[in-house]
């Protein structure tokens, strides 16, 4: 149970990273519209009643503070996709630590006749470098396969919501081009 409800934060925690990746985008559009033209902000109601009740005197020092608030935003997305990145290391040690010392404790309790035909230092050797390959070359990029994969779909959905022809021909345009120079490898 307790392994499950793990696996089920670990996916939280990538939609989470995921969404905010995207919304990140998704504010770096209509930022740009409302600082080439600050009187904007009365035309957007959300930004207009914040602007009446934070009683700031000049839509200028509204696009200021709506920039600075962008910046945070960005800094504590970048934060948290930093220690995303930091757990899945983490968490792919931890794993590496558990298969190595299974795999121990399952050697140690091999019958006699078994350590009799085998060395000890090749044993050892053999163990170490198979769980390392396995962790870093399979567990590391299959969660962060993962988290990227999110990511896309997340950016894609943004995409797609924004404008879904050009998404769709963007789309359908660099199929194509990936499968070309996948081929190529």
């Amino acid at each position: 149970p307790a392994r499950k409800l793990f696996y089920v934060c670990l996916a939280i925690a990538f939609i989470s990273i995921s969404l905010l990746e995207a919304v990140g985008i998704g504010l770096i559009g209509p930022f740009i519209y409302i600082a080439s033209d600050p009187e904007r902000i009365s035309e957007i109601p959300l930004l207009e009643s914040a602007y009446r009740y934070f009683s700031l005197d000049s839509y200028n020092n509204a696009v200021a503070i709506l920039g600075l608030f962008i910046v945070f935003f960005f800094l504590m997305k970048s934060y948290l996709s930093w220690r995303m990145q930091a757990y899945i290391f983490s968490f792919s040690y931890k794993q590496e630590a558990a298969l190595s010392m299974r795999l121990m404790q399952k050697y140690m309790s091999a019958p006699y006749t078994f350590h009799l035909n085998q060395s000890s230092s090749h044993v050892l050797h053999v163990v170490i470098s198979v769980v390392k390959k396995v962790s870093l070359g399979v567990l590391v990029p299959l969660l962060t396969c993962i988290s990227n994969l999110v990511l896309f779909i997340a950016i894609s959905t943004l995409l797609f919501l924004s404008n879904a022809t050009v998404t769709l021909v963007t789309l359908f345009a660099m199929l194509p081009l990936l499968y070309l120079l996948n081929r190529q490898k």
